[in-house]
């Protein structure tokens, strides 16, 4: 499996790691947009950007899984047990790390990489991906797509430096910014928070109850988690509600969906 490759770390004053906040997330990721304005379509942007975003972090997050994986059992740890320490499979010539090792022909390599990933994890990423045309150098000239690959990888993205939930709340921005830009509406895309919030409400649940919702799609952790902690204001870690069958606690704690930890 590929190695990491360094990525630049922010620094206070002092030297010291500075965690990323909401704004600096959403700030990032709307220079993604703008580095690819001009020769992409506004409304295509989604398309390119949020890929490339899935597949840094992915990686970053199978690094992380890694590393934990070598830190129980040692740097020659089996493939084998440390597929258990990861939350997807990235194989062979598929991570960040080989898409920058690349000296050309980006558009082409990514597109065969996106492939892999979605055929190796089919039932959790089939078609995350999209169906850009990556090597469609009038659509997606090389120079912006190059680009592109150093923007991201200026940050690292693993879960432990970027959450869940700042990851979250950086996309739903991006998809406004997206929507307000090409005329449609960002409820296509999730349901706006204000939204989820009525909607919780409503229902009132309660620890140990079951929510079902069949159209759950990228499960907004941090919008539903949010909406049930005020409604059972008094609960406890040992509270769980459940959603789409599976156990959130109260408060967004944990994950909705698979798809909340890409």
């Amino acid at each position: 499996m590929a190695s990491t490759v360094p990525t630049t770390i922010t620094l206070g004053e002092k030297g010291v790691t500075v965690a990323p906040t909401q704004q600096d997330i959403e700030a990032w990721l709307w220079e993604s947009a703008n580095i690819l304005r001009g020769p992409v379509d506004p409304a295509n942007l989604r398309d390119f950007v949020f890929p490339l975003l899935f597949l840094k972090r992915l990686s970053d997050t199978w690094d992380e899984e890694q590393a934990e994986a070598v830190a129980a059992f040692g740097a020659g740890v089996d493939d084998e047990v440390a597929a258990d320490f990861h939350t997807f499979v990235i194989p062979d010539g598929c991570h960040w790390a080989d898409v920058r090792r690349a000296a050309e022909n980006h558009g082409v390599l990514l597109q065969q990489i996106m492939q892999k990933i979605e055929e190796a994890n089919p039932t959790r990423l089939a078609q995350i991906f999209g169906n850009a045309p990556w090597a469609d150098t009038n659509k997606m000239p090389a120079e912006r797509l190059e680009r592109l690959i150093d923007h991201f990888s200026q940050r690292d993205l693993r879960p432990s430096e970027v959450s869940n939930d700042l990851l979250g709340g950086g996309y739903e921005y991006l998809l406004k910014r997206f929507s307000d830009e090409s005329a449609t509406s960002a409820g296509q895309f999730f349901t706006p928070r204000a939204v989820v919030h009525l909607i919780v409400r409503i229902l009132n649940p309660q620890p140990k109850d079951s929510v079902y919702d069949p159209t759950c799609g990228a499960g907004n952790r941090s919008a539903l988690g949010s909406c049930c902690y005020p409604v059972n204001a008094g609960a406890t870690r040992s509270d769980d509600v459940v959603v789409g069958g599976v156990v959130v606690v109260v408060g967004g704690s944990a994950p909705v969906n698979d798809n909340t930890n890409v």
